[in-house]
């Protein structure tokens, strides 16, 4: 309880639910125990019906805030519902993550050019082979809806690193030697990482877009949380972060960061196993995106931006 209001807390999240002097002690107990059967009833209590209640659990549980209950059994979940879950655990996880990224911190400190660069570069080398999964992706079986959302987000996707590239003469690299060049194999395995999961199945790609698609704080009520590494940069041109911020642009109307439950939505009932094996998925792409930015860190300390010793980096 505070100022009134009943605040349902998820690690460095905040959900404001009702206020606290409308709230019956069941109702509070229920959202308590987190059990499924019970917080709804306590909804309908606090709510005063069952329409409302099924729209404060849906809200609640889109916020991360609503965990299954461990004694719940079961052969399958929604894939709507494991949808919401993974992308909790992603903003979870990552709240820790990035905390202890040193990338992170030193771009906070600022003062290193040779750092910042250095992510630019890295995350160009992400966006020039963001087709890589393509052909396994679309070649599984998919629903009419996953096929659409699935060529919308390549084709949006596709022909931004162009404009990358030529971005950053304005920092006085040659754009032809940036199209050259090599990722870092931190930044490679990064990659291999969404062209597996491509292969896997539409739900292990699904969920290894979380990652780079879903805000992590998307409230940006936790000061510590990164939200946009892009806003730590104060050493290169403008126009050069300008060119990486024209590619996020193009999910003006916010659809890649739904995308990933909307494709999840679309597989149905979800066996348990297959659950447990997307977590996985979600985990690795985590440790994939905390070892490009420490690879960065350890590159890119001081660099002056000369290219041509980039081939080195692949021995």
């Amino acid at each position: 309880m505070q100022e009134g209001y009943l605040y349902v807390d998820n690690g460095p999240f905040r959900v404001r639910i009702a206020p606290a002097a409308a709230v019956p002690a069941t109702a509070l107990d229920a959202l308590r125990s987190s059990e499924p059967g019970s917080l709804y009833r306590g909804l309908i209590e606090l709510t005063g019906g069952r329409a409302a209640a099924r729209r404060v659990a849906t809200a609640l549980v889109r916020a991360g805030v609503v965990i299954e209950h461990p004694k719940r059994r079961g052969d399958w979940v929604t894939g709507q519902y494991l949808g919401h879950r993974l992308v909790d655990t992603f903003r979870l996880t990552a709240h820790h993550t990035w905390r202890d990224n040193p990338l992170v911190g030193a771009l906070r400190r600022g003062g290193d050019r040779g750092l910042e660069l250095g992510f630019l570069l890295e995350s160009y080398f992400m966006v020039r082979n963001a087709d890589w999964s393509a052909p396994a992706v679309l070649g599984h079986w998919l629903t009419p809806r996953q096929r659409t959302l699935f060529e919308e987000f390549y084709n949006e996707e596709s022909g931004h690193s162009e404009a990358m590239a030529d971005a950053f003469a304005d920092a006085g690299l040659d754009p032809e030697a940036v199209r050259r060049a090599h990722p870092a194999p931190e930044t490679l395995a990064y990659g291999t990482y969404f062209f597996a999961a491509g292969h896997q199945s539409p739900a292990h790609f699904a969920t290894s877009l979380i990652v780079p698609e879903v805000p992590e704080n998307p409230t940006k009520q936790s000061a510590a949380a990164v939200t946009d590494i892009l806003d730590l940069l104060e050493l290169v041109p403008d126009s050069l972060v300008q060119s990486f911020r024209a590619h996020g642009e193009i999910d003006d109307a916010a659809e890649h960061r739904r995308l990933p439950v909307d494709l999840l939505a679309e597989c149905g009932p979800v066996p348990r196993d297959l659950a447990a094996e997307l977590f996985v998925t979600l985990r690795q792409g985590v440790f994939g995106l905390d070892a490009l930015l420490r690879g960065v860190h350890s590159r890119y300390a001081d660099w002056d931006g000369d290219l041509s010793g980039r081939d080195a980096f692949l021995l």
